[in-house]
Protein backbone atom coordinates (compact mmCIF):
# COMPACT_ATOMS: atom_id res chain seq x y z
CA UNK A 1 0.00 0.00 0.00
CA UNK A 2 2.98 2.51 0.94
CA UNK A 3 4.00 2.01 -2.70
CA UNK A 4 0.57 2.78 -4.41
CA UNK A 5 1.28 6.50 -2.68
CA UNK A 6 4.50 7.27 -4.45
CA UNK A 7 4.43 10.52 -6.78
CA UNK A 8 2.88 8.62 -9.99
CA UNK A 9 2.68 10.42 -13.53
CA UNK A 10 -1.19 9.45 -13.93
CA UNK A 11 -1.32 11.33 -17.25
CA UNK A 12 -2.54 9.69 -21.16
CA UNK A 13 -2.69 10.91 -23.91
CA UNK A 14 -6.50 11.84 -24.88
CA UNK A 15 -8.07 10.90 -28.04
CA UNK A 16 -7.81 13.84 -30.93
CA UNK A 17 -10.99 15.68 -31.78
CA UNK A 18 -12.52 15.37 -35.84
CA UNK A 19 -11.10 18.69 -36.02
CA UNK A 20 -7.12 18.49 -34.96
CA UNK A 21 -4.29 17.00 -37.74
CA UNK A 22 -4.01 12.90 -37.19
CA UNK A 23 -0.78 12.06 -35.25
CA UNK A 24 2.05 11.02 -37.32
CA UNK A 25 3.25 7.49 -37.14
CA UNK A 26 6.50 8.98 -35.16
CA UNK A 27 4.54 10.69 -32.34
CA UNK A 28 2.13 7.48 -31.91
CA UNK A 29 5.31 5.61 -31.02
CA UNK A 30 7.10 8.96 -29.37
CA UNK A 31 4.14 9.04 -27.11
CA UNK A 32 1.87 6.32 -25.89
CA UNK A 33 5.57 4.22 -26.04
CA UNK A 34 6.15 5.57 -22.47
CA UNK A 35 2.99 5.81 -21.40
CA UNK A 36 2.59 2.28 -21.36
CA UNK A 37 5.85 1.04 -20.09
CA UNK A 38 5.08 3.98 -17.19
CA UNK A 39 1.99 1.76 -16.00
CA UNK A 40 3.61 -1.83 -16.28
CA UNK A 41 5.07 -0.92 -12.54
CA UNK A 42 1.63 -1.72 -11.50
CA UNK A 43 1.17 -4.72 -13.24
CA UNK A 44 0.44 -8.09 -11.27
CA UNK A 45 3.19 -10.43 -12.65
CA UNK A 46 1.83 -13.68 -13.03
CA UNK A 47 3.91 -16.74 -12.84
CA UNK A 48 3.65 -20.27 -14.78
CA UNK A 49 5.00 -23.84 -14.35
CA UNK A 50 7.37 -24.75 -17.70
CA UNK A 51 6.72 -28.33 -16.02
CA UNK A 52 3.41 -29.33 -15.42
CA UNK A 53 4.56 -32.84 -13.62
CA UNK A 54 5.79 -32.54 -10.20
CA UNK A 55 9.13 -34.46 -9.97
CA UNK A 56 9.22 -36.89 -6.51
CA UNK A 57 12.38 -36.36 -4.94
CA UNK A 58 14.22 -39.15 -2.77
CA UNK A 59 12.28 -39.66 -0.21
CA UNK A 60 9.39 -39.62 -2.01
CA UNK A 61 8.17 -36.54 -1.24
CA UNK A 62 7.41 -33.72 -3.74
CA UNK A 63 9.48 -31.52 -5.76
CA UNK A 64 7.80 -28.17 -7.22
CA UNK A 65 9.85 -27.34 -10.27
CA UNK A 66 10.95 -23.67 -10.58
CA UNK A 67 8.02 -21.38 -11.34
CA UNK A 68 8.80 -18.73 -14.43
CA UNK A 69 7.67 -14.58 -14.70
CA UNK A 70 5.69 -14.06 -17.30
CA UNK A 71 6.79 -11.09 -19.20
CA UNK A 72 4.26 -8.57 -20.97
CA UNK A 73 4.25 -8.27 -24.37
CA UNK A 74 6.12 -5.03 -26.00
CA UNK A 75 4.86 -2.12 -27.18
CA UNK A 76 6.56 -2.75 -30.63
CA UNK A 77 7.36 -0.54 -32.96
CA UNK A 78 5.87 -0.21 -37.00
CA UNK A 79 7.73 -3.50 -37.90
CA UNK A 80 5.44 -5.59 -35.65
CA UNK A 81 3.09 -8.21 -36.90
CA UNK A 82 -0.08 -7.96 -36.39
CA UNK A 83 -1.10 -10.89 -34.27
CA UNK A 84 1.24 -9.31 -31.93
CA UNK A 85 -0.12 -6.09 -31.77
CA UNK A 86 -3.49 -7.61 -31.12
CA UNK A 87 -2.00 -9.71 -28.33
CA UNK A 88 -0.44 -6.48 -26.65
CA UNK A 89 -4.02 -4.73 -26.52
CA UNK A 90 -5.69 -7.92 -25.36
CA UNK A 91 -2.95 -7.88 -22.19
CA UNK A 92 -3.67 -4.36 -21.94
CA UNK A 93 -7.58 -4.84 -21.87
CA UNK A 94 -7.15 -7.38 -19.14
CA UNK A 95 -4.70 -5.14 -17.13
CA UNK A 96 -4.79 -6.08 -13.82
CA UNK A 97 -2.85 -3.65 -11.17
CA UNK A 98 -2.00 -4.27 -7.83
CA UNK A 99 -1.99 -0.56 -6.88
CA UNK A 100 -3.77 -0.04 -3.27
CA UNK A 101 -5.57 3.03 -3.05
CA UNK A 102 -5.91 2.40 0.95
CA UNK A 103 -3.83 5.02 2.32
CA UNK A 104 -4.52 7.59 -0.18
CA UNK A 105 -8.31 6.94 0.64
CA UNK A 106 -7.78 7.50 4.91
CA UNK A 107 -5.99 10.76 4.14
CA UNK A 108 -8.63 12.23 1.95
CA UNK A 109 -11.35 10.89 4.17
CA UNK A 110 -9.21 12.10 7.46
CA UNK A 111 -9.75 8.87 8.82
CA UNK A 112 -7.20 7.31 11.35
CA UNK A 113 -7.97 3.75 12.15
CA UNK A 114 -5.21 3.62 14.98
CA UNK A 115 -7.08 6.45 17.21
CA UNK A 116 -10.33 5.60 17.12
CA UNK A 117 -12.35 5.54 20.10
CA UNK A 118 -13.91 2.33 19.80
CA UNK A 119 -14.37 -0.80 18.15
CA UNK A 120 -17.71 0.99 16.06
CA UNK A 121 -15.67 3.85 14.99
CA UNK A 122 -12.92 1.58 13.48
CA UNK A 123 -14.96 -0.78 11.67
CA UNK A 124 -16.90 2.42 9.97
CA UNK A 125 -13.57 3.93 9.39
CA UNK A 126 -12.48 0.90 7.74
CA UNK A 127 -15.95 0.50 5.61
CA UNK A 128 -15.56 4.04 4.23
CA UNK A 129 -11.84 3.76 3.50
CA UNK A 130 -12.49 0.76 1.76
CA UNK A 131 -15.52 1.95 0.06
CA UNK A 132 -13.49 4.86 -1.00
CA UNK A 133 -10.69 2.63 -1.83
CA UNK A 134 -13.20 0.44 -4.37
CA UNK A 135 -14.06 4.12 -5.96
CA UNK A 136 -10.24 4.85 -6.34
CA UNK A 137 -9.20 1.73 -7.99
CA UNK A 138 -12.38 1.91 -10.18
CA UNK A 139 -11.56 5.06 -11.83
CA UNK A 140 -7.98 3.66 -12.22
CA UNK A 141 -9.38 0.80 -14.09
CA UNK A 142 -11.19 3.17 -16.45
CA UNK A 143 -8.33 5.45 -16.99
CA UNK A 144 -5.77 2.24 -18.35
CA UNK A 145 -8.95 1.74 -20.16
CA UNK A 146 -8.97 4.93 -21.55
CA UNK A 147 -5.56 4.35 -22.50
CA UNK A 148 -6.12 1.59 -24.25
CA UNK A 149 -8.95 2.82 -26.41
CA UNK A 150 -6.95 5.78 -27.05
CA UNK A 151 -4.15 4.35 -28.46
CA UNK A 152 -5.68 2.10 -30.72
CA UNK A 153 -7.98 4.38 -32.28
CA UNK A 154 -3.94 6.28 -33.03
CA UNK A 155 -2.32 3.50 -33.47
CA UNK A 156 -1.37 3.29 -37.03
CA UNK A 157 -0.39 -0.87 -37.30
CA UNK A 158 -4.43 -1.14 -36.06
CA UNK A 159 -5.49 1.47 -38.72
CA UNK A 160 -3.35 -0.12 -41.41
CA UNK A 161 -4.89 -3.48 -40.47
CA UNK A 162 -8.41 -2.15 -40.86
CA UNK A 163 -7.73 -0.87 -43.97
CA UNK A 164 -6.13 -3.88 -45.56
CA UNK A 165 -9.28 -5.74 -43.96
CA UNK A 166 -11.62 -3.42 -45.71
CA UNK A 167 -9.68 -3.49 -49.18
CA UNK A 168 -9.58 -7.31 -49.12
CA UNK A 169 -13.72 -7.39 -47.95
CA UNK A 170 -13.73 -5.06 -51.31
CA UNK A 171 -11.87 -7.00 -53.06
CA UNK A 172 -14.00 -10.22 -51.97
CA UNK A 173 -17.34 -8.51 -52.71
CA UNK A 174 -16.39 -7.12 -56.18
CA UNK A 175 -15.13 -10.99 -57.22
CA UNK A 176 -18.32 -12.48 -56.02
CA UNK A 177 -20.39 -8.93 -57.98
CA UNK A 178 -18.22 -10.20 -60.89
CA UNK A 179 -18.95 -13.99 -60.35
CA UNK A 180 -22.54 -12.74 -59.96
CA UNK A 181 -22.95 -10.64 -63.26
CA UNK A 182 -20.61 -13.51 -64.99
CA UNK A 183 -23.38 -16.02 -64.28
CA UNK A 184 -26.00 -13.73 -65.17
CA UNK A 185 -24.26 -13.32 -68.50
CA UNK A 186 -24.19 -16.73 -69.15
CA UNK A 187 -27.69 -17.51 -67.89
CA UNK A 188 -28.68 -14.85 -70.23
CA UNK A 189 -26.39 -16.04 -73.08
CA UNK A 190 -28.21 -19.60 -72.73
CA UNK A 191 -31.58 -18.13 -72.57
CA UNK A 192 -30.88 -16.10 -76.16
CA UNK A 193 -28.90 -19.05 -77.64
CA UNK A 194 -32.17 -21.49 -76.51
CA UNK A 195 -34.14 -18.53 -78.19
CA UNK A 196 -32.49 -18.19 -81.12
CA UNK A 197 -32.57 -21.99 -81.80
CA UNK A 198 -36.04 -22.40 -81.08
CA UNK A 199 -36.47 -19.04 -83.68
CA UNK A 200 -34.80 -21.09 -85.87
CA UNK A 201 -36.36 -24.29 -85.46
CA UNK A 202 -39.51 -22.66 -85.75
CA UNK A 203 -38.40 -21.34 -88.91
CA UNK A 204 -37.19 -24.36 -90.48
CA UNK A 205 -40.58 -25.78 -89.46
CA UNK A 206 -42.21 -23.17 -91.24
CA UNK A 207 -40.01 -23.38 -94.17
CA UNK A 208 -41.13 -26.65 -93.95
CA UNK A 209 -44.38 -26.80 -93.59
CA UNK A 210 -44.73 -24.03 -96.11
CA UNK A 211 -42.57 -26.38 -98.93
CA UNK A 212 -45.00 -29.20 -98.02
CA UNK A 213 -48.08 -26.66 -98.11
CA UNK A 214 -46.37 -25.32 -102.17
CA UNK A 215 -45.82 -29.11 -102.81
CA UNK A 216 -49.14 -29.99 -102.25
CA UNK A 217 -50.98 -27.21 -104.10
CA UNK A 218 -48.26 -27.78 -106.77
CA UNK A 219 -49.99 -31.31 -107.08
CA UNK A 220 -53.44 -30.35 -106.41
CA UNK A 221 -53.05 -27.93 -109.47
CA UNK A 222 -51.32 -30.45 -111.89
CA UNK A 223 -54.70 -32.87 -110.74
CA UNK A 224 -56.92 -29.95 -111.20
CA UNK A 225 -55.00 -29.15 -114.89
CA UNK A 226 -55.12 -32.86 -115.64
CA UNK A 227 -58.83 -32.86 -114.92
CA UNK A 228 -59.60 -30.19 -117.04
CA UNK A 229 -57.91 -31.80 -119.95
CA UNK A 230 -59.12 -34.98 -119.63
CA UNK A 231 -62.70 -33.68 -119.43
CA UNK A 232 -62.16 -31.18 -123.03
CA UNK A 233 -60.76 -34.08 -124.40
CA UNK A 234 -63.14 -36.76 -123.68
CA UNK A 235 -66.34 -34.65 -124.03
CA UNK A 236 -64.79 -33.09 -127.56
CA UNK A 237 -64.38 -37.12 -128.52
CA UNK A 238 -68.12 -37.99 -127.14
CA UNK A 239 -69.23 -35.00 -129.90
CA UNK A 240 -67.55 -35.93 -132.72
CA UNK A 241 -68.47 -39.49 -132.11
CA UNK A 242 -71.73 -38.40 -132.08
CA UNK A 243 -72.20 -36.10 -135.18
CA UNK A 244 -69.98 -38.91 -137.20
CA UNK A 245 -73.30 -40.88 -136.10
CA UNK A 246 -70.94 -44.08 -135.44
CA UNK A 247 -72.29 -47.61 -134.36
CA UNK A 248 -69.20 -48.13 -132.13
CA UNK A 249 -70.35 -50.03 -129.61
CA UNK A 250 -67.56 -48.99 -127.02
CA UNK A 251 -68.95 -45.59 -126.63
CA UNK A 252 -71.55 -44.20 -124.07
CA UNK A 253 -75.02 -43.72 -125.37
CA UNK A 254 -76.40 -40.80 -123.68
CA UNK A 255 -74.30 -37.74 -122.04
CA UNK A 256 -75.11 -38.82 -118.54
CA UNK A 257 -73.47 -41.73 -118.87
CA UNK A 258 -70.41 -40.30 -120.08
CA UNK A 259 -70.44 -37.42 -117.39
CA UNK A 260 -71.28 -39.88 -114.63
CA UNK A 261 -67.69 -42.60 -115.96
CA UNK A 262 -65.82 -39.41 -116.45
CA UNK A 263 -66.60 -37.79 -112.98
CA UNK A 264 -65.92 -41.46 -111.67
CA UNK A 265 -62.07 -41.52 -113.43
CA UNK A 266 -61.54 -37.73 -111.84
CA UNK A 267 -62.18 -38.77 -108.92
CA UNK A 268 -60.45 -42.16 -108.52
CA UNK A 269 -57.05 -41.98 -110.92
CA UNK A 270 -54.25 -39.86 -110.44
CA UNK A 271 -52.38 -37.00 -112.40
CA UNK A 272 -50.05 -39.53 -114.39
CA UNK A 273 -53.62 -41.88 -114.84
CA UNK A 274 -54.95 -39.10 -116.08
CA UNK A 275 -52.69 -37.84 -118.67
CA UNK A 276 -52.32 -40.87 -119.99
CA UNK A 277 -55.63 -41.11 -120.83
CA UNK A 278 -55.53 -37.33 -122.08
CA UNK A 279 -52.49 -38.71 -124.07
CA UNK A 280 -54.68 -41.48 -125.69
CA UNK A 281 -57.12 -39.17 -126.90
CA UNK A 282 -54.93 -36.77 -128.29
CA UNK A 283 -53.54 -34.95 -125.89
CA UNK A 284 -53.37 -31.00 -125.29
CA UNK A 285 -51.85 -30.91 -129.61
CA UNK A 286 -55.57 -32.10 -130.38
CA UNK A 287 -57.15 -29.35 -128.47
CA UNK A 288 -54.74 -26.82 -130.08
CA UNK A 289 -55.20 -28.10 -133.61
CA UNK A 290 -58.87 -28.34 -132.78
CA UNK A 291 -59.44 -24.73 -132.37
CA UNK A 292 -57.37 -23.72 -135.03
CA UNK A 293 -58.89 -25.92 -137.98
CA UNK A 294 -62.21 -27.63 -138.85
CA UNK A 295 -60.89 -31.26 -138.93
CA UNK A 296 -61.00 -33.17 -135.82
CA UNK A 297 -57.29 -34.56 -133.78
CA UNK A 298 -59.17 -35.84 -131.34
CA UNK A 299 -58.67 -39.77 -131.20
CA UNK A 300 -62.52 -40.30 -130.77
CA UNK A 301 -61.34 -44.48 -130.47
CA UNK A 302 -59.61 -43.71 -127.36
CA UNK A 303 -63.01 -43.15 -126.11
CA UNK A 304 -63.22 -47.55 -125.93
CA UNK A 305 -60.39 -47.08 -123.32
CA UNK A 306 -62.04 -44.02 -121.29
CA UNK A 307 -65.52 -46.43 -120.78
CA UNK A 308 -63.13 -49.63 -120.08
CA UNK A 309 -61.09 -47.64 -117.18
CA UNK A 310 -64.13 -46.17 -115.84
CA UNK A 311 -65.88 -50.19 -115.98
CA UNK A 312 -63.27 -51.62 -114.27
CA UNK A 313 -62.83 -48.62 -111.67
CA UNK A 314 -66.90 -49.68 -110.48
CA UNK A 315 -66.78 -53.05 -110.99
CA UNK A 316 -63.55 -52.76 -108.54
CA UNK A 317 -65.53 -50.33 -106.30
CA UNK A 318 -68.41 -52.40 -106.06
CA UNK A 319 -66.66 -55.57 -105.40
CA UNK A 320 -65.03 -53.89 -102.75
CA UNK A 321 -68.45 -52.42 -101.55
CA UNK A 322 -69.50 -56.21 -101.64
CA UNK A 323 -66.39 -57.41 -99.44
CA UNK A 324 -66.70 -54.82 -96.89
CA UNK A 325 -70.36 -55.85 -96.68
CA UNK A 326 -69.50 -59.73 -96.33
CA UNK A 327 -66.75 -58.57 -93.39
CA UNK A 328 -69.44 -56.86 -91.53
CA UNK A 329 -72.01 -59.40 -91.77
CA UNK A 330 -69.51 -62.45 -90.78
CA UNK A 331 -68.43 -60.05 -87.93
CA UNK A 332 -72.07 -59.53 -87.04
CA UNK A 333 -72.93 -63.41 -87.24
CA UNK A 334 -69.62 -64.10 -85.00
CA UNK A 335 -71.08 -62.00 -82.57
CA UNK A 336 -74.27 -63.15 -82.67
CA UNK A 337 -73.15 -66.73 -82.31
CA UNK A 338 -70.70 -65.58 -79.10
CA UNK A 339 -73.57 -64.07 -77.70
CA UNK A 340 -76.04 -67.06 -77.80
CA UNK A 341 -73.10 -69.40 -77.03
CA UNK A 342 -72.76 -67.35 -73.68
CA UNK A 343 -76.34 -67.00 -73.40
CA UNK A 344 -77.02 -70.94 -73.56
CA UNK A 345 -73.85 -71.45 -70.83
CA UNK A 346 -75.23 -68.89 -68.69
CA UNK A 347 -78.65 -71.11 -69.36
CA UNK A 348 -76.99 -74.24 -68.45
CA UNK A 349 -75.10 -72.70 -65.01
CA UNK A 350 -77.73 -73.78 -62.92
CA UNK A 351 -78.80 -71.07 -59.81
CA UNK A 352 -76.80 -71.60 -56.19
CA UNK A 353 -78.51 -70.64 -52.97
CA UNK A 354 -76.37 -67.55 -52.57
CA UNK A 355 -77.84 -66.35 -56.50
CA UNK A 356 -81.47 -67.20 -55.50
CA UNK A 357 -81.08 -65.59 -52.00
CA UNK A 358 -79.83 -62.22 -53.69
CA UNK A 359 -82.40 -62.37 -56.26
CA UNK A 360 -85.24 -62.44 -53.43
CA UNK A 361 -83.32 -59.93 -52.30
CA UNK A 362 -83.40 -57.47 -55.05
CA UNK A 363 -87.56 -58.83 -55.81
CA UNK A 364 -88.21 -57.47 -52.60
CA UNK A 365 -85.93 -54.45 -53.15
CA UNK A 366 -87.19 -53.43 -56.23
CA UNK A 367 -91.01 -53.89 -56.38
CA UNK A 368 -93.09 -53.84 -59.49
CA UNK A 369 -94.05 -50.60 -61.54
CA UNK A 370 -90.28 -49.08 -61.57
CA UNK A 371 -88.48 -48.19 -64.25
CA UNK A 372 -85.80 -50.65 -66.21
CA UNK A 373 -86.51 -52.72 -62.88
CA UNK A 374 -84.85 -56.40 -64.32
CA UNK A 375 -81.95 -54.41 -64.89
CA UNK A 376 -81.36 -53.25 -61.34
CA UNK A 377 -82.35 -56.19 -60.62
CA UNK A 378 -79.27 -58.27 -62.23
CA UNK A 379 -77.05 -55.25 -61.34
CA UNK A 380 -77.58 -55.72 -58.03
CA UNK A 381 -77.85 -59.54 -58.33
CA UNK A 382 -74.28 -59.14 -60.19
CA UNK A 383 -72.52 -56.17 -57.17
CA UNK A 384 -73.46 -58.26 -54.12
CA UNK A 385 -71.72 -61.48 -55.54
CA UNK A 386 -69.19 -60.31 -57.28
CA UNK A 387 -70.13 -63.09 -60.40
CA UNK A 388 -67.40 -63.92 -63.00
CA UNK A 389 -70.06 -64.98 -65.33
CA UNK A 390 -72.76 -62.03 -65.16
CA UNK A 391 -76.73 -62.93 -64.79
CA UNK A 392 -78.49 -61.03 -67.61
CA UNK A 393 -82.04 -59.31 -66.87
CA UNK A 394 -83.37 -62.53 -68.93
CA UNK A 395 -81.78 -65.13 -66.87
CA UNK A 396 -82.94 -63.14 -63.49
CA UNK A 397 -86.68 -63.04 -65.03
CA UNK A 398 -86.55 -66.85 -66.09
CA UNK A 399 -85.60 -67.75 -62.81
CA UNK A 400 -88.41 -65.38 -60.93
CA UNK A 401 -90.84 -67.21 -63.11
CA UNK A 402 -89.72 -70.81 -62.75
CA UNK A 403 -89.48 -70.17 -59.10
CA UNK A 404 -93.39 -68.56 -59.34
CA UNK A 405 -94.39 -71.64 -61.21
CA UNK A 406 -92.69 -73.86 -58.53
CA UNK A 407 -94.99 -71.87 -55.72
CA UNK A 408 -97.61 -73.98 -54.58
CA UNK A 409 -101.06 -73.49 -56.17
CA UNK A 410 -103.17 -73.08 -53.50
CA UNK A 411 -102.84 -71.49 -50.27
CA UNK A 412 -106.26 -72.87 -48.92
CA UNK A 413 -104.35 -76.78 -48.49
CA UNK A 414 -102.26 -75.32 -45.48
CA UNK A 415 -104.92 -74.08 -43.44
CA UNK A 416 -107.96 -76.18 -44.44
CA UNK A 417 -107.48 -79.95 -44.66
CA UNK A 418 -110.93 -80.47 -45.21
CA UNK A 419 -111.73 -78.58 -48.44
CA UNK A 420 -112.65 -80.51 -51.23
CA UNK A 421 -110.51 -80.65 -54.92
CA UNK A 422 -113.24 -78.45 -56.30
CA UNK A 423 -112.47 -75.63 -53.46
CA UNK A 424 -108.68 -76.35 -55.11
CA UNK A 425 -109.73 -75.63 -57.85
CA UNK A 426 -111.39 -72.13 -57.05
CA UNK A 427 -108.15 -71.20 -54.98
CA UNK A 428 -106.19 -71.71 -57.49
CA UNK A 429 -103.55 -68.40 -58.45
CA UNK A 430 -103.17 -67.94 -62.15
CA UNK A 431 -100.55 -65.92 -63.84
CA UNK A 432 -102.92 -62.89 -64.21
CA UNK A 433 -103.74 -63.23 -60.44
CA UNK A 434 -99.71 -63.31 -59.99
CA UNK A 435 -99.24 -60.35 -62.07
CA UNK A 436 -102.23 -58.15 -60.05
CA UNK A 437 -100.70 -58.80 -56.58
CA UNK A 438 -97.24 -58.01 -57.59
CA UNK A 439 -98.93 -54.68 -59.25
CA UNK A 440 -100.37 -54.37 -55.45
CA UNK A 441 -96.81 -55.11 -53.67
CA UNK A 442 -95.23 -51.90 -55.85
CA UNK A 443 -98.54 -49.60 -55.23
CA UNK A 444 -98.99 -50.08 -51.49
CA UNK A 445 -95.37 -49.72 -50.16
CA UNK A 446 -94.67 -51.49 -46.58
CA UNK A 447 -94.60 -48.09 -44.85
CA UNK A 448 -98.38 -48.38 -44.37
CA UNK A 449 -100.21 -49.92 -41.57
CA UNK A 450 -100.00 -53.48 -42.18
CA UNK A 451 -103.79 -54.13 -42.49
CA UNK A 452 -104.71 -51.48 -44.38
CA UNK A 453 -101.94 -52.14 -46.81
CA UNK A 454 -103.18 -56.25 -47.19
CA UNK A 455 -106.45 -54.66 -47.98
CA UNK A 456 -105.58 -52.70 -50.40
CA UNK A 457 -103.78 -55.10 -52.75
CA UNK A 458 -106.73 -57.95 -52.07
CA UNK A 459 -109.18 -55.24 -53.30
CA UNK A 460 -107.25 -55.18 -56.16
CA UNK A 461 -106.95 -59.31 -56.68
CA UNK A 462 -110.64 -60.67 -57.62
CA UNK A 463 -111.89 -63.42 -55.87
CA UNK A 464 -109.00 -63.56 -53.36
CA UNK A 465 -108.85 -62.56 -49.65
CA UNK A 466 -106.30 -60.47 -47.49
CA UNK A 467 -105.29 -63.97 -46.27
CA UNK A 468 -104.59 -65.61 -49.60
CA UNK A 469 -102.66 -62.74 -51.27
CA UNK A 470 -100.46 -63.20 -47.07
CA UNK A 471 -99.80 -66.59 -48.08
CA UNK A 472 -99.17 -66.40 -51.87
CA UNK A 473 -96.75 -63.72 -51.08
CA UNK A 474 -95.11 -65.90 -48.57
CA UNK A 475 -95.26 -68.88 -50.56
CA UNK A 476 -93.45 -67.00 -54.19
CA UNK A 477 -90.89 -65.77 -51.22
CA UNK A 478 -90.11 -69.14 -49.65
CA UNK A 479 -89.68 -70.65 -53.09
CA UNK A 480 -87.41 -68.12 -54.00
CA UNK A 481 -85.01 -68.70 -51.10
CA UNK A 482 -85.04 -72.44 -51.96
Amino acid sequence: AYDSTVDFDDWIPEKPSPFDPPMSDADFYKIYGPVFKRNLRFAVTKKQNPDKQNKRGKKGGQKRSKEVAIQPPNFGDDDMHIDQVHEFYDYWARFESWRDYSLAAAEILKHDVDSAEGRYEKRYMEKEIKKKATAMKREENARISRLVENAMAADPRLRRYKREVALAKKRAQEEKAAKKRAKEEAEQARIALEAQLQAEKEELERSKAAAVKAEKEAKKNILRKSRQLFRKLSFQAYEHHQQSKSSCSSSWNNLEDANDDIDLLCKQLSAVELDSLSDALGGSQALLSESSSSSSSVNVEALALVKESATKRREAANEEKMKQKQRLKQAREKSEIAEERKKAENAKKPWSKEEISALAKAVRKYPAGGANRWETIATFVNNLLRLETPRTKEECVAQFNAAATKAPSTVTKQTNNNASAGDDDENAWSAEDDKLLQAGLAKFPASMDKNERWSSIAKGVPGKSKKECVQRFKAIREALKN
